[in-house]
């Protein structure tokens, strides 16, 4: 359950999305399970859930990233033609928690702890964090992003431990760059992460975003 996990995930996601293509079509709703809880989330305003030619850009997702579980991912309605677009919401989950019962309440105790002990001030993944991302990505896709990152922890409520910042993907031309928001969530005693990515450069976008990926994340429901 470490926070850093949840992050390396979403850098992975973006990096993929930049340099993979597919094509979308309007969904209402995106339902996974995480072990053998079922779960059902509707897709944001504007937002659609990609059609089954984008399955290869899911399996790169998964591919790329062996902590984490793609469970769904949202891109907009009006750009769907274009998946390569940094404005995407994307749903995660930790698969060593696949079948790991916890409460909401004890995932953002043990991860309000561990976030304290980063501090505000420290980056979440390092130099060497980053090296792995882009090692991993070479070996698994064919291709080195070469990504830099700057995100930090942004706090924590009863609903969510909150990271955020930017995101560098130089592998393209000209270089791409993203801000995100996260926010890291459990339901049926399942943990997840919600994250919603756009185009940007600063920091300071980061923190507006949080209120989306948390809106995202608290309308994910059990399915009967």
């Amino acid at each position: 359950m470490k926070i850093k996990h949840q992050i390396c995930t979403a850098i992975a996601t973006v990096a993929s999305l930049w340099t993979g293509a597919a094509q979308a079509q309007p969904a209402q709703k995106a339902q996974f399970s995480i072990g053998s809880v079922a779960m059902e989330v509707p897709a944001p305003d504007g937002f659609c859930l990609p059609t089954k030619q984008a399955a290869a850009v899911l399996q790169m997702h998964d591919r790329l990233d062996p902590v984490n579980a793609t469970l769904a991912i949202f891109l907009p309605c009006a750009k769907a033609d274009d998946p390569s677009s940094a404005d995407f919401f994307v749903i995660k989950s930790p698969r060593a928690m696949t079948n790991t019962p916890v409460t909401r309440s004890q995932l953002i105790k043990t991860l309000r702890e561990q976030s304290s002990a980063l501090g505000d001030s420290e980056r979440i993944l390092s130099d060497d964090d980053e090296t792995a991302i882009n090692e991993n990505a070479k070996e698994n896709v064919g291709v080195d992003p070469k990504v830099k990152t700057d995100l930090r922890v942004m706090g924590t409520d009863e609903d969510c431990v909150y990271m955020g910042g930017t995101v560098l993907v130089a592998a393209v031309e000209p270089a791409a760059t993203s801000v995100v928001g996260v926010c890291i969530s459990a339901i049926g005693n399942r943990m997840f992460a919600a994250y919603r990515f756009i185009p940007g450069s600063q920091m300071k976008e980061a923190r507006p975003l949080l209120p989306l990926a948390r809106k995202l994340a608290m309308s994910v429901r059990l399915k009967r």
